[in-house]
């Protein structure tokens, strides 16, 4: 027996490097005992019930023998250069499993669905990981503990399913890719301390659910996401909450007294040496820029210390890191400099009359091509469609504030759909036929009148544009309907066909105290481990 679980062993030592990494390694070779060998702890009947190879330098991909292990309780690889994907059988074939932990490797692919009885712990966090979770990915995981699969690129919706893991008590999705609204269902996980859902593209409001007085959370991380509504007062109701990051969103109103008093995230505030309280700087005395720099203020970090925008510019949202200018000419250089204006051109006609006065900044914004204009001198209209457009939206165009017909369709535009355009007072908005991804705000679809939305009583998305999964011949449901379809890959598609392109937008800045954010986690993160929560 030893001969076989040496060999499967073995399959950890591949080609160069693994023939490097072997000659490091005490007793990894067929005439020792294998649960003599380093990294390998077996039980009383002799079988291997650990693998822990951390930070030892190799280079390798998973053997997928390694589910004849069967009473593995512990596989500990992090902090390697494991490539390739994580074998799926890894997540149904070892019935025993408690621990699994891959953390800082270059590991790429879907996260397999895990259905091992017994599991614990489950972190693949600091990886190049992809796709989307398994719809059911939280069934049958009643005992985790511990969820951490952020630093990596996944994508897709939050699974309802994550509610199901009701003995959870950290979740880390943070810097992933996610999309959709948070799930109401992970105010199931009354266990849940630690909560990281930052730098992903979340919109909609923060859940009831989450807010609840008999639940444990501690931490809560939403910073970097597309959250709009209200900071809601219940969350103040959590009598554990010690940090609540929301910074970064596009969260309006004001922050709730009561979260004021409760003297959230202590441990992060710093104060200056000069203690710095001049006529534009907020007053930090109720503790309410420890939340949130209010509307109206800004700072790097969307908390203290918050000053007020200068003049000329706005602000409309809770923890902003940025001022809004609201002058026509420089929303409108903005939109041209974030969609590769020098490359503007009628597809089929690249000398198209006036589009040189987008490159001409002496041309009144009401003289340039594609833009009309009322008596008063308000832009109520922008018409650029099929222009070869290739870049992002700008929230800035929402500042525009008498915009009625907003046409940008048949372009190249990706990234996600700006929260901002719900300020317009629009009638007709077309954004179909481009790369964009998420879902359409929710706050632009409960617009009446856009597109005709909710002239009928009904307010539905689908009017303005079909969403990811679906198309139609106009990119939305006016007078069509969205028909479902995989690869209809984006916002607003036009087909059922499947193209990708290179288009992709860059991720922002994060915050300056992110890392300290994250260190918290980390350091929360070893104490769970260690106390066996």
């Amino acid at each position: 027996m030893n001969d076989k679980i040496a060999n499967i062993l073995l399959e950890f030592v591949q080609g160069k490097r693994g023939a490097e990494w072997l000659k490091e390694r005490n007793g990894w070779n067929n005439d020792t005992y294998v649960c003599l060998w380093e990294g390998i702890i077996c039980n009383a009947e002799g079988h291997v019930t650990e693998i822990n190879l951390v930070n030892t330098g190799l280079t390798a991909t998973i053997p997928e023998s390694l589910t004849k292990l069967v009473h593995l309780k512990h596989l500990f690889l992090s902090e390697n250069k494991i490539y390739g994907t994580i074998p799926p059988s890894l997540g149904n074939a070892l019935p025993e499993l408690i621990s699994i932990d891959f953390y800082e490797n270059m590991l790429r692919g879907p996260v397999p669905k895990m259905s091992n009885p017994n599991l614990e712990l489950v972190n693949f966090s600091h990886n190049r990981l992809s796709a989307r979770l398994p719809d059911d990915f939280g069934d049958g995981l009643s005992r985790l503990r511990v969820l951490n699969i952020g630093h990596n690129v996944i994508g897709g919706t939050i699974p309802e399913s994550l509610g199901a893991m009701i003995g959870l008590k950290a979740l880390n999705l943070a810097s992933n890719a996610f999309h959709g609204t948070i799930p109401e269902s992970l105010g199931a996980l009354i266990k849940l301390q630690i909560l990281f859902l930052s730098e992903n593209k979340l919109v909609g409001g923060i859940p009831s659910s989450l807010t609840r007085d008999f639940l444990s959370l501690r931490e809560i991380f939403l910073h970097d996401n597309f959250l709009s509504g209200s900071l809601p007062v219940s969350l103040a109701d959590l009598p554990n909450l010690k940090v609540l990051s929301i910074n970064d969103n596009k969260l309006s109103g004001t922050i709730p007294v009561e979260l004021c008093l409760k003297k959230l995230n202590e441990v992060f505030r710093v104060f200056s040496a000069t203690g710095r309280n001049d006529d534009a700087s907020m007053n930090s005395e109720d503790n309410c820029d420890s939340v949130a720099c209010p509307v109206g203020y800004r700072s790097d970090d969307g908390v203290f210390s918050c000053t007020r925008c200068s003049n000329g510019l706005v602000n409309p949202y809770l923890g902003a890191n940025k001022c809004y200018d609201r002058d026509h000419g420089a929303i409108l250089k903005k939109l041209y400099d974030a969609t590769d204006g020098r490359n503007w051109a009628h597809m089929g006609d690249a000398t198209i009359t006036g589009i040189e006065t987008w490159d001409d900044d002496s041309v009144p914004p009401c003289k340039k091509y594609g833009v009309k204009c009322n008596s008063a001198g308000d832009i109520i209209e922008i018409r650029l469609s099929k222009m070869n457009l290739s870049g992002t939206i700008p929230e800035e165009l929402g500042f525009l504030r008498h915009v009625k017909v907003l046409d940008l369709s048949d372009n190249s535009l990706y990234g996600n759909f700006p929260s901002e355009l719900r300020f317009l007072p629009l009638n007709a908005l077309n954004i179909s036929g481009n790369l964009l991804s998420g879902p359409v705000p929710p706050e632009v679809c409960r617009n009446v009148g856009v597109n005709g939305n909710g002239e009928n009583g009904d307010l539905n998305c689908d009017v303005i544009a079909c969403a990811v999964g679906t198309y139609s011949r106009t990119g939305n449901a006016v007078g069509n309907r969205c028909i479902p379809c995989k690869d209809a890959l984006y916002l607003g598609s036009k087909e059922c066909v499947s193209h990708y392109r290179n288009n992709e937008s860059s991720s922002s800045a994060l915050p300056i105290y992110a890392g300290l954010l994250m260190a918290t986690f980390l350091v929360l993160f070893s104490l769970i481990l260690v106390k066996n929560l």
